[in-house]
């Protein structure tokens, strides 16, 4: 019982003023009360055990609730990566081409950034050339929106050394690196001086972070504005694991693209190796040069003109075939290159001498047009068209690639400041090496062509020997020159004239027996004096000196004068229209000369001699030499002729004289002096005796009339004054002799 209840009902017992029976009702009473009491803190007392057991249920359900919410959360959060890893591995698993590792990049920074990675800069990946000391680099910058690829120098900067050290300490090595305050603006300063891209909002960063991983060759980066915490670090590292696929897919790719690139090389240079051995003649190596260039370019190598030079025997020249291309296609020359005074051709040359193995020449703007000023201007370089030739001297840089073989230079040309790979210099040497295969074969066309030639010339100079000795009279030196012209044309000299030059000191005159192929008429002899002419001069300078190789340029103003002073003052005003047209029009004359004792041999053309042109005007003028002899005594011989002839006609003409017995008989006398000059060859239309009467005012002719002798005299008046008045005047002074031309309205 309850105490306080027992204590109440020991009162009530002990208590003398209540009667039993009202004892005995209250404890009835109390033990009832007693018994609700129990039972209600029996009931109070299981509800308090209850409240308890339910609190304790609460409490574990509400702890189990919030751990299963957390397992939901980390559950979906690892649900939310593994779906950026898996995008991220869908991209990697996608790619085709190296390239494509700019969206692998792209992917990873967005993926970060709706996994909540804030103040993401960029996403790079570096593959590593060591031997370059450069790396290639993939990027994206996540504010800017765009992709990069770039290789970048990392050996000129203390930072970027100290990461690519880190990186090729291999697979797990990790460099970060802070770049705080100003030290940023220095960081973009530094930037700006490379090629790599410059990012706008350093300008007013005050922090860039730099987080790179290794995977061995390959390093996987990320750059921030603000440092990653720790969760956002363990973040990126698992982006790395899924990009090891990435980078495993780019070396699958490159490997593909390395065997496919391989294989079209290997295509180009067979293409190359076939035309080389398929050459018939040397000059066929123009078509080499120019499947050498398209081959080139095939293959994405820069270069705007390919060169071969090939080393000429006793000189430091170079035999060099030349392709290039313009709007209109390929573009091929082949020259002499002449070895000069010029940092570009003495590079050219000591590659060649050294055997360099290969050699990269940059040249300034000054240095390349020298170059090519001198080359244009000394070199028989044709079919280089005026457009090619403004890009020539416009470029702001020239870069010559040279790679070297046994007595050949290689050299790709370059004039829009393009740097060759170390890959692409490669390949260029491979070309070289299948060329150098093929060079037996075109020594040997060389030899064969030059035997050929040799046989051609002999030919050619037997030809002039023998119409040259053929000669039964000095005027037949036309047909030497008609010959001369046709055999310079069977060996492609392109000419406008071929002369023989007949030079008499004493009188400084020069006899020219020109042959011009647009005349149509045989070859003629043209008198003209040495006169005050640059042409003259160095002409009659070097006939005087007796070189035996001598050129002469007629250009610009020189020879708009000189034509102007030759078809209008001298004989060569006999030229047809059309021949003196023709040649006004031309861009030059190169005259080219080989002399002797009283004569010389002369070629003239718009273009340039070569060495070998004038070789072989040297062996043509040897020989016409050996023949002048037979023409001078030819000459001689015709002189005394032509005087026996003179004598005798002189002679019929005093005999007839002396034998007049009227003054009539002096119509006789003329009509001799007729026949004599026509059986002279001079063939007049007229002779006339004139016997001057100065009282009278008169002068009476004696006169032949087409021939037919006239038995009386005419009488003209001395003040005449268009012929007998000149003639009259002429008589008075003494004159031996006069000459009166009259046309149009004189005549």
């Amino acid at each position: 019982m309850n105490q306080k209840l027992q204590q109440l009902l020991d009162s009530i017992q002990q208590s003398a003023q209540l009667s039993d029976d009202e004892k005995n009702a209250l404890t009835k009473s109390m033990q009832e009360v007693d018994k609700e009491m129990e039972i209600t803190n029996f009931k109070l007392d299981r509800t308090e055990k209850v409240k308890r057991t339910t609190a304790i249920l609460l409490e574990e359900t509400i702890a189990e609730l919030e751990h299963k919410r957390k397992a939901v959360e980390a559950q979906n959060r690892e649900l939310e990566i593994e779906s950026a890893l898996e995008r991220v591995r869908t991209v990697a698993m996608g790619m085709n081409k190296p390239d494509d590792m700019l969206e692998v990049c792209k992917t990873i920074a967005l993926q970060l950034q709706s996994l909540g990675v804030k103040e993401i800069r960029n996403v790079q990946t570096a593959i590593f050339y060591e031997a370059r000391g450069t790396y290639m680099n993939y990027e994206f910058y996540a504010k800017h929106d765009k992709t990069f690829v770039t290789e970048t120098i990392y050996t000129n900067h203390e930072v970027a050394k100290a990461f690519a050290e880190k990186m090729f300490k291999g697979t797990g090595e990790v460099f970060i690196t802070s770049i705080r305050g100003s030290e940023v603006k220095d960081w973009l300063a530094y930037q700006k001086t490379t090629n790599v891209f410059i990012d706008s909002f350093l300008e007013n960063a005050s922090s860039l972070d730099y987080y790179w991983h290794s995977l061995g060759p390959v390093a996987l980066g990320i750059s921030t504005y603000n440092p990653l915490n720790g969760e956002e670090l363990q973040l990126f590292q698992r982006f790395l694991k899924v990009f090891d696929l990435s980078y495993r897919r780019y070396l699958d790719i490159e490997k593909a693209i390395a065997q496919a690139r391989e294989a079209k090389i290997e295509a180009a240079l067979e293409k190359v190796r076939s035309r080389s051995l398929a050459m018939h003649k040397s000059e066929e190596l123009n078509e080499v040069v120019a499947i050498l260039f398209e081959k080139l370019k095939e293959l994405q190598i820069p270069a705007t003109a390919v060169g071969l030079g090939i080393s000429i025997e006793g000189s430091k020249d170079l035999n060099t075939f030349v392709c290039g291309e313009n709007e209109a296609g390929l573009v091929i020359t082949n020259y002499r290159l002449p070895f000069f005074e010029n940092r570009i051709s003495k590079e050219l040359y000591n590659a060649l001498e050294k055997q360099l193995d290969f050699f990269v020449g940059k040249y300034s703007k000054k240095e390349k047009n020298s170059f090519y000023e001198y080359l244009f201007e000394h070199s028989a370089i044709k079919d280089v068209p005026d457009g090619i030739k403004r890009m020539i001297f416009e470029s702001a840089t020239y870069t010559i690639s040279i790679v070297t073989a046994k007595n050949v230079v290689f050299n790709i040309n370059d004039f829009e400041g393009k740097n060759l790979t170390e890959n692409e210099i490669d390949i260029f040497k491979r070309f070289a090496k299948v060329f150098d295969q093929a060079y037996t074969r075109f020594l040997d066309l060389q030899k064969a062509e030059a035997q050929a030639k040799e046989a051609k010339i002999e030919s050619a100079l037997e030809r002039i020997r023998s119409r040259s000795l053929a000669m039964h009279h000095s005027s037949e030196l036309s047909a030497v020159v008609d010959t001369l012209l046709r055999e310079f044309t069977n060996l492609e000299f392109t000419l406008t004239f071929c002369i023989i030059n007949l030079i008499d000191e004493q009188d400084r005159s020069n006899t020219v027996w020109a042959a011009n192929p647009e005349t149509g008429k045989d070859p003629e002899a043209y008198y003209m004096k040495f006169e005050d002419y640059p042409f003259h001069h160095a002409m009659w300078d070097a006939w005087k000196e007796q070189q035996k190789n001598f050129i002469y340029t007629i250009e610009g103003e020189e020879k708009k004068i000189y034509d102007e002073y030759l078809y209008t003052n001298t004989e060569f005003r006999r030229f047809p229209k059309h021949v003196q047209e023709a040649n006004k029009a031309l861009k030059r004359y190169v005259a080219g000369f080989t002399f002797f004792k009283h004569s010389g041999l002369q070629t003239v053309s718009e273009n340039h001699i070569s060495d070998d042109e004038l070789d072989i005007l040297e062996r043509f003028g040897r020989v016409f030499e050996q023949s002048y002899t037979r023409f001078l005594d030819l000459q001689k011989a015709e002189a005394q002729a032509r005087e026996s002839q003179i004598q005798l006609a002189l002679e019929r003409v005093r005999a007839r004289t002396m034998a007049m017995q009227h003054s009539e008989e002096l119509a006789e006398t003329a009509y001799v002096l007729f026949q004599q000059f026509s059986q002279l060859g001079e063939a007049p239309d007229q002779i006339t005796i004139g016997n001057i009467n100065e009282e009278e005012r008169v002068i009476e002719l004696w006169l032949t009339m087409q021939g037919a002798l006239m038995n009386r005299s005419i009488k003209a008046s001395i003040d005449e004054p268009i012929v007998m008045h000149k003639m009259y005047v002429a008589w008075k002074e003494q004159q031996k002799s006069l000459v009166i031309d009259l046309t149009g309205q004189e005549l």
